[in-house]
């Protein structure tokens, strides 16, 4: 298998923005539908251990949305928090050896949560204007890593923190 075809899809999405309390609140929300053909998959050559190819899956249908918010309480202080989710999976899928009709579509994470807090500490000297202190957690899953949906990875979250020093 040296070719594949090119993948077409019919995306449709809806959603908005919305600041209020004077934009202390910001929030983005949206839905989305995605209907494709001949979605393009990277794969392991059958008997094979390495390398990749690409193919293509008969039809795929993702749906899913987000939500995000923004939020500045007081002075200098920022929080912000999203959430998405997304079910994408394959309609029809034969890959002459196997029927994935129903399976998730690998490499789509299920679920996406982000959180952060940051304080913004304003210094007055020559050389530095403020010091910013940021904390986030970001997680994900799950996620299939096979159209077989036998290898996967189930819901994990990483923590960040960081120190920055500002100056004009």
């Amino acid at each position: 298998i040296v070719s594949y075809k090119p993948e077409k899809s019919w995306n449709f999405e809806v959603g908005s923005h919305i600041e209020c309390f004077d934009r202390k609140i910001q929030t983005d929300i949206s839905l989305f539908y995605i209907d494709c053909t001949d979605q393009q998959l990277t794969v392991f050559p059958a008997g094979s251990t390495t390398g990749r190819i690409m193919t293509n899956a008969g039809q795929t249908r993702s749906f899913g949305g987000e939500l995000a918010i923004k939020a500045r309480p007081i002075s200098n202080l920022e929080v912000n928090a999203s959430y998405g989710y997304t079910n994408a999976k394959f309609i029809e899928y034969n890959d002459g050896r196997s029927d994935y009709k129903g399976n998730f579509v690998p490499y789509a994470p299920q679920n996406t949560l982000f959180g952060s807090v940051s304080y913004r500490l304003p210094i007055r000297t020559d050389w530095l204007h403020s010091i910013t202190f940021s904390g986030n957690a970001k997680a994900v899953g799950k996620i299939f890593w096979d159209e077989a949906n036998t290898v996967s990875q189930n819901f994990y979250a990483t923590l960040g923190a960081s120190i920055r020093f500002g100056s004009n």
